[in-house]
């Protein structure tokens, strides 16, 4: 008696799920990372991060989504199956005993940091073994190039504040050779730096930021020609946001011969400049009764005359908060927003000075005097991140930026019979600046757009032109030339051009790393810093005729 043979199934018929997934997958990713569907359509607010996420988070649902059919199939035998899920639990033990941290980008992209690399203390406790004194004054006065000689004369530039004298990223000083290829910089110093995201300020020899080591946030001062420590002062403090990444991030300040420095939790000290010995200290959010923000307290301490002004934001009018610059006493408060991401401006409005805060929810003015609300214009976006420094342009008029979708707005500021008004000129999306801020030259103004360099029209806010992917980095302007630290740690040189996109040079000088400090630019000495190492770099420079 014969039988049928059994009739196998073809390899489709077997393995059809797992193709079909994988079909998916890919087409999906496709469609993801080489359109605009997910970044303007879907998750506008997020943009490319949101792009970046859904792309992980296919790949992801379809492993899942394969091993699960793999434990339920009766197409695959138990041995196959075994040495499949071991070999699954093999990779996640593995990383979970190598990785040590997940860092995020700005468009979260991630950065891994392995158990085996030396932690940002450990190579600076390192560096610290053998660099414990800084270069003595006779060394000094031997090199009369040295950028210390020249901070300590009297009549030399100082570099004071958080994107220049007028924190709007404009910097004076002589021109630059724009290829730096065929003429590169001069590396003065390199070491390793303290976790976070504050720049330097440069005076009397010294460039001081504010970083994390170990469990303190320390006010460092930076001797200038050595880069060695010239002193340190720490306090109790880490500040940590699995997103947003640890340590301080507002930028201090030098008024004279004093530093003011905030820390991430609100702690604002007075140093002196020389020795950083404390004056007085005093927690602004504390003082305020409000509740920190997501990321941290980010806005440099303004000085002005006697003042020392701050933004901690809250309910109960303390949106801004004036110190007395000697005791540390509170002078007056005023306003009623939350706090925001950038730093206070003194600006000249129709001839009267305001300080001008753009903050969670919106964009104000304020007396100078005693912190009256002038006017304001509501300005929210996702989670109130408003980060980018408010522009005065021509005395009567504020520029101001976001992310998440929430773009660019022209304001009209009039005061009529002592009513101040602020009304948009224009408003659109076509300038985003997530975590940077733009710069304005002669009736344009240049922003990164989720990070790709952007020029727009200042007075019909039509962008001219966008190209040039440098992340969510940091803009300066030195004449006419756009200086860019990318976040992936170059130095970029672009031509402040409406007709076109012109990249001069582009050179890596922190690569490995996301790099979110601004650049502090001096005459001819560029300080760049990240969370994870700092470098000071003297730049060719040329006449400006």
């Amino acid at each position: 008696m014969s039988t049928t043979p059994e009739i196998q199934p073809s390899f489709f018929k077997r393995y059809m799920i797992p193709i079909i997934l994988i079909d998916v997958c890919i087409v999906l990713s496709i469609i993801n990372r080489f359109t605009n569907l997910t970044s303007e359509v879907l998750m506008p607010q997020f943009g490319v991060a949101a792009q970046n996420v859904l792309g992980r988070g296919i790949i992801l649902l379809t492993l899942g989504l394969l091993l699960l059919w793999l434990l339920i199939t009766r197409q695959v035998g138990l041995k196959p199956k075994l040495w499949v899920f071991g070999l699954v639990a093999l990779l996640i033990g593995a990383a979970a005993v190598s990785v040590r941290e997940i860092e995020n980008t700005g468009d979260n992209n991630y950065r891994i940091r392995y158990r085996w690399q030396p932690t940002q203390d450990q190579r600076l406790a390192e560096y610290q073994k053998g660099n414990n004194q800084i270069q003595s004054s006779q060394d000094e006065q031997a090199n009369s190039a040295s950028p210390t000689s020249q901070a300590l004369d009297s009549n030399a530039p100082r570099y004071t504040d958080f994107l220049g004298p007028k924190r709007d990223g404009v910097v004076t000083g002589p021109g630059l050779v724009t290829d730096l290829k065929q003429q590169p910089p001069r590396e003065v110093w390199r070491r390793p730096a303290g976790g976070g995201y504050a720049s330097f300020v440069i005076a009397g020899g010294v460039a001081v930021t504010i970083e994390q080591r170990e469990e303190n946030e320390a006010v460092v001062a930076y001797d200038m020609a050595s880069g060695k420590d010239r002193w340190v002062r720490t306090y109790p403090g880490h500040f940590k946001e699995e997103l947003g990444g640890n340590g301080p991030r507002a930028t201090p300040t030098i008024a004279e011969n004093e530093v003011f420095a905030l820390g991430a939790s609100g702690l604002l000290v007075s140093l002196d400049l020389a020795s950083g010995q404390e004056k007085w200290q005093t927690n602004i959010l504390q003082d305020a009764q409000a509740t920190n923000i997501q990321w941290g307290m980010c806005g440099a301490p303004l000085v002005v005359d006697n003042k020392v002004i701050v933004n901690p934001g809250g309910s109960q009018g303390h949106s801004i908060v004036a110190y007395d610059r000697s005791t540390g006493s509170k002078l007056w408060s005023g306003g009623s927003a939350k706090a925001g991401y950038a730093s206070p401006v003194l600006g000249n409005l129709l001839g009267q000075q305001q300080v001008i805060i753009f903050g969670g929810e919106n964009v104000a003015g304020y007396d100078l005097a005693d912190g009256t609300e002038k006017w304001q214009f509501p300005f929210k976006t996702f989670n109130g991140i408003n980060v980018g420094q408010p522009l005065v342009i021509d005395q009567d008029r504020v520029f101001i930026t976001a992310g998440y979708d929430a773009g660019s707005v022209m304001l009209q500021i009039k005061n009529e019979n002592g009513q101040w008004t602020a009304q948009p000129l224009w408003q659109n999306k076509r300038l985003k600046s997530k975590m940077s801020s733009a710069v304005y030259l002669n009736g344009f103004l240049y922003g990164l757009d989720d990070g790709i360099l952007a020029c727009l029209d200042a007075k019909t806010g039509n962008r001219v032109w966008k190209s040039g992917r440098y992340g969510h980095g940091q803009i300066l302007l030195r004449n006419d030339t756009l200086v860019i630290q990318a976040e992936s740690g170059e130095l970029v040189m672009v031509a402040a051009d409406p007709e076109r996109h012109r990249e001069l040079t582009k050179i890596p000088v922190l690569p490995g790393d996301k790099t979110w400090n601004a650049p502090a630019l001096m005459e001819k000495w560029l300080l760049l810093r990240n969370h994870f190492e700092a470098v000071l770099l003297e730049l060719p420079t040329v006449q400006v005729q």
